[in-house]
């Protein structure tokens, strides 16, 4: 629309000579030059502010679809495996329990207590259990094997 050939320039800077003068034309050439500096340097920093900008509501967006991603593989990676189904109605009782017995020579025959040994006694004689010394003091671990 608007250009500025080599004949144009050397016109205008003819005309500038011969209105200014050659005294006043170095500073204003130097004024000029330094408008023109200014007017690039605003305009990089419009254009770097504008980027800068550009990016921040880009990570956003990326943060906003990494964020859905998330909750739409941890909806489709936990199942809901409870319904008002499964609250209404009691599970069903298996069916019948297998009767497995292993082999004597696989495991030994399995009481349904443990036992375990006394707890030994902190100040009595080797060999001496908590049971046998008069050191009342030593808490002793709860009996587990209790029936209830």
């Amino acid at each position: 629309m608007f250009e500025v050939g080599f004949s144009e320039l050397v016109l205008i800077l003819l005309i500038a000579l011969l209105v200014l003068g050659p005294q006043k034309l170095p500073k204003l050439a130097r004024d000029v030059g330094r408008w023109v500096g200014r007017a690039r340097n605003m305009a990089r920093q419009l254009r770097e502010q504008l980027d800068h900008e550009q990016q921040i509501v880009e990570w956003g967006e990326e943060d906003k679809r990494r964020e859905a991603a998330m909750k739409a593989s941890a909806a489709t990676t936990t199942p809901d495996t409870y319904s008002a189904a499964h609250d209404a109605t009691p599970p069903a009782a298996p069916a019948a329990i297998p009767d497995v017995t292993m082999s004597p020579a696989v495991s030994p025959a399995v009481s349904p207590t443990v036992h375990r040994p006394p707890p030994l006694a902190p100040d009595g004689p080797p060999g001496a259990t908590a049971a046998t010394t008069a050191t009342a003091a030593t808490p002793t671990a709860p009996d587990h094997d209790r029936a209830v």
